[in-house]
């Protein structure tokens, strides 16, 4: 059994479908739940398309030629900051300037922005195109800033040097002469602000392999992409400045079917949960078939998407066939545990409040609820769930006519089993079978020394008593041999 934490990735946004009014083992009508309940329906996306694209963003000009009709456009303020009748008159002035003075600001803001810009020319590296179907986004050109130029150059012609501060306080042509010419300005400076700005906010975030929003529409409705499909969604793989601009490579996908399914909240027993292959993935029931699948989704690749990209994962198909079946024996037998610490309460889109947390003190409406977590409860008073010094209260967001409990099925038996399963489990996959190997040749050799301690020194003695005999049978040989010669020596 695989152990780790069973971390559920939720990304999704939801499409309007009807609550469910109950949390059911898997949409049979029981009021009894085991180790999966029902949350939310919701439509994803099984199985993606990938293709490589190039993403060109065009700076063409040079810091000379855009410099140029830039400068040109400060000496234009400037005169008219100058422009003799204001000088003359501070109250007429005040009066025309507040409605130029955010458009300085404005140019004071774009001469910045321009300088940054400039800094993203890169002569150095000349741009080859990539050979890949070519997104060409809005750039910056040399002559941005001849149109607004001109326009604010032909305004300023028409003032005519004739004018005085008294002709026009008391001259409504002059007058909307003036301040058409101060509302131009801030209208012309509003806009290349705003599109200096973009550029450089689109530069640094595909620079940081990040797809900006601004760009979208544009990535979406391009020819580049074979279907247009909702949910589609891109990757920067890489980005280089050259002498015509950023020009990146990224990824797309497109999902190749949309399925509907219902999102199932695991339910834990002395905080053991039911988990699959991994902890990215999430339990679902197709609402087609009412078979149990497996997903797994991430979030961050996907931030953009309309619905989530999630792979369909068959569950091993024992566990699949016992949750199917809501064998509780054989779901405990057969699928993957693991054991993380669970929230202390959780609301479900229906209303309902789920609660797992096993030394929860739960009340309803101040009255105590007595049954012991999980529970499923429904209320049309609030509901309090403590542990400790953690409160949390559920005001009733559904309207049941009284009190409604939904208890899990699993008995204390199931959840002794479920735990004795895991532990030993655990045990299994952590024990070492060469350590244990080792040491019971180890603890044989150890229980064999005093048995061949033993034997070595009853055959050290054998030896001896062996020996002694030896000696007796060859003494005896020679003591015969002896009397023998004696014996000869007397006849003789």
């Amino acid at each position: 059994m695989q152990v780790m934490g069973f971390l559920q990735i939720f990304a999704w946004v939801i499409l309007p479908v009807d609550s469910l009014r109950q949390v059911s083992r898997y949409g049979n009508g029981n009021t009894e739940f085991s180790f999966l309940v029902e949350e939310k329906k919701q439509t994803l996306a099984n199985g993606i398309s990938e293709n490589l694209i190039e993403i060109f963003l065009p700076l063409d000009f040079t810091e000379a030629t855009i410099k140029t009709p830039f400068a040109e456009t400060l000496a234009v303020i400037k005169k008219w900051e100058n422009y003799p009748p204001f000088v003359a008159d501070e109250t007429l002035k005040t009066e025309f300037f507040r409605y130029s003075s955010d458009g300085t600001i404005n140019i004071k803001q774009c001469a910045d922005n321009l300088n940054e810009i400039i800094t993203y020319l890169n002569p150095a590296e000349t741009y080859v195109a990539s050979g890949k179907c070519i997104i060409t986004l809005p750039g910056l050109q040399e002559d941005f800033f001849t149109r607004g130029l001109n326009i604010l150059k032909t305004r300023f012609d028409k003032f005519e040097s004739a004018w005085t501060a008294a002709t026009i306080k008391t001259d409504l042509t002059q007058q909307n002469t003036l301040l058409l010419f101060a509302m131009l300005l801030f209208d012309i400076s509003s806009e290349w602000a705003m599109k200096l700005t973009q550029i450089i906010n689109t530069v640094e975030a595909l620079q940081s392999s990040k797809i900006p929003d601004s760009i979208l529409g544009e990535l979406s409705q391009s020819t580049c992409n074979p279907v247009l499909t909702q949910g589609e969604d891109y990757q920067i793989e890489n980005c280089q400045l050259t002498n015509l601009g950023l020009q990146c490579i990224a990824k797309t996908y497109q999902p190749k079917e949309f399925i509907t399914a219902i999102l199932l909240k695991t339910v834990a027993y002395e905080n053991i949960r039911i988990m699959g292959d991994n902890p990215d993935q999430t339990f679902i029931k197709l609402a087609e078939t009412n078979q149990i699948k497996l997903i797994n989704c991430n979030e961050s690749n996907w931030e953009h998407a309309p619905f989530p990209l999630c792979p369909l994962i068959v569950v091993q198909k024992d566990c699949e066939t016992a949750l199917e079946k809501d064998d509780i024996k054989n779901v405990i037998l057969n699928c993957n545990f693991t054991m993380e610490t669970t929230p202390l309460a959780q609301r479900f889109i229906t209303g309902q409040v789920f609660i797992q947390t096993p030394d929860a003190l739960i009340s309803s409406g101040g009255r105590p609820i007595r049954d012991d977590p999980p529970l499923i409860l429904s209320s049309p008073n609030e509901i309090i769930v403590r542990e400790g010094v953690i409160e949390q209260s559920f005001p009733p967001m559904i309207n049941p006519t009284g009190l409604e409990i939904i208890k899990s099925k699993l008995t204390q038996d199931d959840i002794n089993l479920l735990v004795q399963t895991y532990q030993w489990n655990i045990f299994m996959d952590y024990f070492d079978w060469d350590h244990y190997v080792r040491y019971t040749f180890l603890a044989f050799q150890i229980l064999l020394l005093p048995l061949t301690i033993y034997t070595l020194g009853v055959g050290m003695k054998q030896r001896r008593q062996i020996k002694r005999i030896l000696n007796g049978k060859l003494q005896k040989r020679k003591n015969f041999e002896e009397n023998r010669r004696l014996l000869k020596t007397t006849e003789v």
